[in-house]
């Protein structure tokens, strides 16, 4: 009978220290800026949520990270970021970090980016070959399909208790961009060929993709008609409306629409994705 009681007693004091014990700490993810941001933050719903390093598009021009930067970094179990094409000053601190190299997921080195633009800004920085790429890869949804899937296995092998998840949440997301591609491409494909003058350092990534020409690189549609398109690249103001990717893509799409084809039918926001209202 005591040896019974006993044993009830261990079985309701472990049942209660296992209630009792706070939850495993979230992993500490930091991205850089915010359209790679929104992609890891999905992938990381249920889990936690990163730390966005750049608050602000001018801080990307900054030479050095200031000291609360690189105690974020120093504590992270994984830095995602694009490249030193893009985040210069994350580059100059991680030559000095060896340890934080190790936690490091270079997206941009697993993407066939492509090359920059003649007289843009990301022509001082060149790989193993030589070549200098344009880093705003993003504007491509296929692309960005192409880098959930480099870093979700990142995710999980770092975090393997929390792997059902993690792919769970690749599985919707790739969903969502897969979607969205498919619905640009049918709202795009009356505009394919048309010319647009792009600045040099403006992505080329959604005109490439969707068919349209770049005027400034395109010596048959020098002497076209072009439309001037400045797209937002970064998405630092859809960030702070407390939007996603998919806001900052809709917004480029209207921007679109609205350099070339005023007239376009309206678009209709949805959670995750944008849908198009047929014309009347």
């Amino acid at each position: 009978m005591i040896a019974r009681r006993i044993s009830g007693w261990l079985v309701t004091l472990l049942a209660l220290a296992a209630w009792a014990a706070p939850a495993a700490a979230a992993p500490q993810v930091v991205v850089t800026v915010p359209p790679l941001y929104s992609l890891v933050e999905s992938l990381m719903e249920g889990v936690g949520k990163p730390e966005l390093l750049y608050d602000r598009p001018e801080d990307l021009e900054s030479n050095r990270l200031n000291a609360t930067r690189t105690l974020e970094l120093v504590t992270a179990d994984m830095v995602v970021w694009v490249g030193p094409e893009l985040e210069r000053s994350l580059a100059t601190a991680l030559a000095d970090m060896p340890h934080v190299r190790a936690n490091v997921v270079t997206v941009g080195r697993h993407l066939p980016l492509l090359h920059a633009a003649p007289g843009s800004r990301w022509t001082s920085v060149v790989d193993e070959t030589g070549t200098a790429h344009d880093p705003q890869f993003w504007l491509d949804p296929r692309l960005a399909v192409m880098a959930v899937r480099h870093i979700t296995p990142q995710l999980v092998k770092m975090d393997p208790d929390n792997c059902d998840t993690y792919l769970d949440n690749e599985i919707r997301l790739l969903g969502q961009l897969r979607k969205m591609e498919q619905d640009l491409h049918t709202r795009l494909a009356p505009l394919r060929g048309r010319a647009v003058a792009l600045a040099p350092d403006a992505p080329r990534y959604l005109a490439w993709r969707f068919g349209l020409v770049d005027a400034r690189l395109d010596s048959t549609a020098a002497n076209a008609d072009v439309a001037v398109l400045e797209l937002d690249a970064l998405g630092y103001g859809a960030l702070r409306d407390g939007g996603s990717y998919f806001t900052l893509m809709e917004r480029n799409l209207n921007t679109l629409l609205a350099t070339l084809e005023p007239a376009a039918a309206p678009l209709v926001r949805t959670a995750s994705r944008m849908t198009v209202v047929p014309a009347m």
